[in-house]
């Protein structure tokens, strides 16, 4: 062989190999959770298309593939997974298949579930000790698995369980036979009293806020009573920051001051920083609070095709003194009513947690083809109860009605002074747009002429909205109202008393107060009895949109012998920045010639 020769094909031996491209890399036998856990471990689907690779970077990259398969799908359980790799070539660009067999799972076998020592027969932690999986028979999810324990661990805090430790966690797996053995154990150590509780930067004065809290110094530590103390800050509308915490810190013994025995014992007392070890230990509370801006402006632009346009504006002092009595000014000026009113709130929390409220309010508002003016003062204490919202009033109202009846000025003048009792709740998932909630208002009230009223009187009324959503778009709302009247001499109860039916929220298809006994000239004119049912059914369209068809039926009535009014129609509903926006097309069907009417309701639906 010559030099040249031999030269040739040295060159051509040692000349580089064609680069490579992955196009693409497709996974299948796996879907959901397994196949979001792979994209996310393989190294090779994180190769950029453009990137070049030689053949033994390829070779690398699926040498280690079977190995990465595995490691994702064991925390599903799967810990004989293999997969079957399906090479192709176009020249230089490489698609690579991907079959995983994720083989049959592991299971657990044997389980042990401790709590020890003193919140052992604590029923909430039994509770979470019977809810932790996996359970015997179930596939070895991890992230069930560590759900599990940190749940447990979070019901040892949440009741004041602060020096709890866990004695063992221990999960064994055994591939031959696909099972696996669970022994995980808690010390709970002892549980913590609620200790003293101090309120700082609060603008108020010393002691106001005291009466608020819902547990007293002594009893068992559990978080749920400082999400109430929370809640209850929150409700009243003082603070901007409010932050509550059990100060482990300085947390100390139900005992402190006793004698130490030993140097041993000082040791270990200083070594615990959540009080001494032999003792009752107590966590202090530190309630961390901030004022709020001492007085907020409001304004707004409201339309409903019951209530017409309007403008509104207020004022609202959070805090007039550091007796925390609070000043608030409403005012509206719309196409059919115009009102001003004007409170003042004194807190009353050192029996039933509630307000004094005085009140004094002007309203000009349009009835059918009248008009009414009614002038209120008020006195209400009102109590929030086990969620309820209850308030006591006394009212002193003045009302001058105006309308045109039988061609004729009708012009009246009426002096009320009637107590009323009112209980109204709401429980919800979402204020705004609740997937489960409900709500109900409820009210009675009397006049006399001993009280120096017009008229004798006693009305009562109940009204509830119920909303529950199935599968991942529909809602079925469902409401209700019933309300009664039991009037001396009718004629001389105020229209602001009387029951209406028809309008936005009530039976669409008719307007706004339409249904009922009329006058002479075809208008409403308000009866005694009131009952309102309604369906609805709603899907979600999109992110925002949802459709709805619907059906109300009820009437204002004076005798039983009145028949139900029924409208019936379909909604567009959209969840705007502001709240829930309804627009809504309903018939009445009593009348074949009635037309389609136009209903627009912005507000929450409970």
């Amino acid at each position: 062989m010559s030099y040249w020769t031999l030269a040739v094909l040295l060159l051509s031996t040692a000349a580089p190999a064609a680069a490579l491209n992955l196009r693409s890399v497709s996974i299948k036998g796996v879907d959901g959770a397994l196949l979001n856990n792979l994209n996310a471990r393989l190294d090779v689907l994180r190769i950029p298309p453009e990137r070049e690779l030689t053949e033994a970077m390829l070779a690398y990259h699926l040498r280690r593939l079977p190995q990465q398969v595995s490691a994702a799908l064991e925390p599903f359980g799967y810990y004989d997974a293999s997969v079957e790799i399906d090479s192709r070539r176009d020249g230089v660009q490489v698609s690579l298949q991907l079959q995983v067999h994720r083989g049959e799972p592991v299971r657990v076998t044997a389980r042990t579930i401790d709590l020890l020592g003193p919140g052992a027969q604590e029923e909430a932690l039994k509770s979470l000790l019977n809810r932790f999986r996996p359970k015997i028979g179930e596939i070895l999810s991890h992230s069930r698995y560590e759900a599990s324990k940190a749940r447990i661990q979070r019901g040892l805090l949440e009741h004041g369980y602060f020096r709890a430790r866990r004695e063992r966690t221990r999960v064994e797996v055994t591939r031959a036979t696909r099972s696996a053995v669970v022994d995980v154990a808690w010390i709970t150590g002892p549980r913590h009293l609620f200790g003293p509780t101090r309120f700082s930067g609060s603008q108020l004065r010393e002691g106001l806020l005291a009466p608020l809290l819902p547990y007293s110094e002594g009893e068992p530590y559990d978080q749920a009573e400082l999400l109430r103390l929370h809640r209850a800050l929150v409700e009243l509308d003082y603070f901007g920051l409010i932050d509550i915490q059990p100060d482990l810190r300085v947390a100390g013994s139900a005992s402190e001051g006793r004698a130490a025995d030993t140097d041993e014992d000082d040791e270990a007392d200083e070594a615990d920083e959540t009080g001494i070890a032999d003792g009752v230990p107590v966590a202090p509370i530190i309630v961390t609070l901030s004022p709020a801006k001492r007085t907020r402006y409001s304004a707004g632009l409201s339309f409903g095709t019951d209530s017409g346009a309007s403008l509104s504006v207020g004022l609202d002092r959070r805090w007039v003194n550091d007796r925390g009595h609070k000043f608030k000014v409403d005012a509206e000026a719309g196409q059919r009513r115009t009102q001003i009113g004007v409170q003042y709130r004194i807190p009353a929390f050192e029996w039933l947690p509630g307000w004094w409220t005085s009140g004094l309010s002007w309203r000009d508002e349009e009835i059918g083809d009248g008009n009414s003016e009614i002038g209120t003062f008020s006195v209400v204490r009102s109590v929030r109860w086990r969620d309820n919202q209850i308030s006591a009033e006394l009212n002193l109202q003045s009302e001058r009605f105006q309308r045109v009846d039988a061609q004729r000025l009708v012009d009246r003048d009426s002096i009320l002074v009637y107590p009323a009792l009112r209980l109204d709740r709401v429980e919800a998932d979402d204020l705004l747009y609740p997937s489960r909630g409900y709500s109900v208002s409820a009210y009675v009230r009397a006049g006399s002429k001993v009280l120096a009223s017009d008229v004798d009187f006693v009305q009562a009324g109940i009204s509830g909205k119920w909303i529950r959503g199935f599968g991942e778009n529909y809602r079925v709302l469902l409401r209700a109202e019933l309300a009664g009247s039991w009037v001396d001499d009718f004629e001389r109860l105020p229209p602001s008393l009387r029951n209406y039916a028809g309008g936005d929220r009530s039976v669409r298809g008719y307007g706004y107060r339409e249904l009922g006994p009329i006058d002479a000239l075809g208008d409403a004119v308000g009866a005694r009895h009131l009952a309102v049912t309604s369906v609805e059914l709603e899907r979600r369209i999109a992110e925002q949109w949802a459709v709805a068809t619907f059906a109300d039926v009820g009437n204002a009535f004076d005798g039983a012998d009145d028949s139900a009014a029924v409208g019936i129609g379909l909604g567009l509903r959209w969840r705007s920045p502001v709240g829930p926006v309804r627009i809504d097309l309903a018939r009445g069907l009593d009348d074949p010639d009635r037309g389609v009417r136009l209903h627009i309701n912005i507000g929450p639906e409970l």
